[in-house]
């Protein structure tokens, strides 16, 4: 029995002895991985701040242009409208400013509901006698090359 005992003492101080040995490998072991990964990452902050110091060189090394274009952009004035009209006997001439545009559209509205909308690139519309007699309304649309457009303010037209 003492036999027993002492082979059983033994086998634990060789276990105890074992164990505390594995301990330290496995410690050793994780410090040796944390102490790898900070290298890891130690390399690529020295890869990318080489890379980025390599640009930065590359790009100091480019030659200045030598010819530029001033450009200067005005914001397009606002584009006004502007409609006149007067009798002419029993006709009303309308005439209106040049606002550069293409095309301009007389809108005329009588007073039966009846819309007339004929165009013209000139300047100034007559609108005769037969149409205005019941009076009405007159707006002028300017069109550019693009098809963007502008509106007079309405215009009463008396009735005869």
């Amino acid at each position: 029995m003492i036999l027993k005992g002492l082979t059983v003492s033994v086998i634990a101080l060789l276990l105890s002895a074992c164990a505390s040995s594995i301990d330290d490998k496995i410690t050793d072991s994780k410090t040796s991985d944390i102490s790898r990964n900070n290298v890891a990452t130690t390399a690529n902050i020295d890869k990318t701040a080489v890379a980025a110091s390599a640009k930065t060189k590359a790009t100091a090394k480019r030659p200045a242009i030598a010819n530029t274009i001033d450009i200067s952009v005005n914001s397009m004035t606002a584009r006004t409208l502007k409609v006149t009209g007067e009798n002419d006997g029993n006709d009303f001439v309308i005439s209106w400013n040049d606002v550069r545009a293409d095309v301009y559209r007389v809108l005329f509205w009588d007073n039966d509901g009846n819309v007339y909308g004929p165009k013209t690139t000139s300047l100034s519309l007559t609108i005769t006698s037969s149409m205005r007699e019941l009076g009405g309304s007159v707006v002028v649309e300017a069109y550019d090359v693009l098809d963007n457009s502008v509106f007079s303010a309405p215009m009463n037209v008396e009735a005869l």
